[in-house]
């Protein structure tokens, strides 16, 4: 029971005892009975008003505010409290205000579930959100029930049900692919994303392309966007798993895709400098180390100077790799340059602190190789630093690098 439950308590309690006292002193049959209980009424009346005006006093976007704030700096579990406090409340009241912030209010609770890796209670917000707006016609109204049918379908695949998420997907296909919103057809769009992740990672990789490929020949002409954004993100997806099942060929041509239709676009800047990385990754699986050096080049003298934390990483990343094509190519010396580019200008970077540890780690190794050995064992505890901050997954494929590389410069040092 919360303080504010405690005091409404102690008030009942204190005029109730009042009114009771004053019940017993006053005579039987005494002519100021009646008037004690109208009068008794009258004041209990005046209690539950009160207690009603202060259930609806909180109801001000500034209590739904600070639930987000809480979210936004990732205190999950608090913001959970304070979204179950508000919708408490807002339950009671019916205006169009006390709605929208109750929509809203269901919404990030349930997603800061998620967040807490609580799929199950996360399905309950997003289900009370899905009833709260089906049959609305406003713009506002059908947003909300499409993003709780997208997290509905990601709590279903979490709990087991992947083709009951897929069919949820398909229903937010069905109502919003052809509104007239574009903030509404991104919705459908983002379904058809999702539901194509969702069955990469179940390794049912035709069928994500498919889910892909229908999201482009839906969607291929808009021009907001709020939509082509998806549509350059179900471009880079068909790449990335067409490389995964080792058509690399056709992996190429789908990164080409997204250069050639977003180049021009400067909010696609990050989509199109991940494709070129991945496409020079794709060159390297076919055996051709100097076309990969070639794109990776391309990243460097497009993308250097950015301010972006994600365009810098991916230039990072572009560094990396080159090194390692350069490594292929027996150019040594300026692999060793590009790691040492990636670790100076991008060692501060924290999107990029993956490609800048890989970047040492294969330096030790190269240094290793060429004979000098106290530079590469240098290089090999640098990296146990900067490992320590990693998770331990990310971090193991470092340690066997550089363990490998002290086993060997070790030995040639003895």
């Amino acid at each position: 029971m919360t303080h504010r439950h405690v005091r409404i308590v102690a008030a009942w309690a204190v005029v109730l005892c009042a009114f009771g006292a004053l019940w017993i002193a006053t005579p039987v049959g005494g002519s100021s009975r009646p008037a004690a209980v109208a009068l008794a009424v009258f004041f209990l009346a005046l209690l539950v008003a009160a207690h009603i005006a202060r259930r609806w006093a909180p109801l001000t976007y500034g209590d739904y505010q600070r639930a987000l704030d809480l979210s936004r700096e990732h205190r999950w579990l608090e913001s959970v409290v304070r979204y179950d406090r508000l919708i408490a409340q807002l339950r009671w009241a019916h205006d169009d205000e006390a709605q929208r912030l109750l929509g809203l209010g269901l919404l990030n609770r349930g997603l800061s579930l998620r967040e807490l890796g609580r799929p199950a209670d996360a399905l309950v917000s997003f289900d009370e959100l899905v009833g709260l707006c089906e049959g609305r016609t406003d713009t506002n109204g059908r947003e909300l029930l499409g993003r709780a049918l997208l997290n509905r379908a990601w709590a279903m695949a979490v709990l087991g049900g992947l083709d009951s998420a897929t069919e949820v997907s398909e229903e937010v296909v069905a109502r919003f692919a052809d509104a007239q919103e574009p903030s509404v057809r991104a919705i459908a769009a983002a379904a058809l994303l999702q539901e194509g992740a969702r069955l990469e990672v179940a390794g049912r990789y035709e069928e994500a392309l498919a889910s892909w490929d229908r999201l482009l020949e839906r969607f291929r002409g808009e021009t907001d966007w709020t939509v082509r954004k998806l549509v350059a993100d179900a471009i880079f997806n068909l790449g990335h798993t067409l490389g995964r099942m080792g058509r690399h060929v056709q992996a190429i041509r789908e990164y080409d895709r997204v250069v050639s239709t977003f180049d021009a676009v400067p909010e696609a800047a990050e989509v199109v400098a991940w494709a070129l990385v991945n496409k020079g990754v794709q060159l390297e699986k076919l055996g051709r180390p100097g076309d990969a050096v070639s794109v990776y080049e391309q990243v460097g003298e497009r993308f250097t100077g950015s301010i972006e934390a994600p365009l810098r990483a991916q230039v990072a990343k572009a560094l990396f790799n080159k090194g390692n094509a350069l490594m292929l190519l027996g150019r040594d010396e300026e692999a060793a340059a590009e790691f040492d580019r990636a670790v100076r200008d991008y060692g501060r970077e924290p999107l990029a602190t993956e490609a800048v540890i890989a970047a040492l780690a294969n330096k030790a190794v190269l240094l290793c190789r060429i004979g000098r050995t106290s530079e590469a064992l240098a290089a090999c505890r640098e990296v146990r630093r900067l490992v320590a901050g990693l998770p331990d997954d990310a971090a193991r494929k470092h340690l066997d690098v550089v363990t490998g590389v002290e086993q060997e410069c070790g030995e040639a040092q003895n």
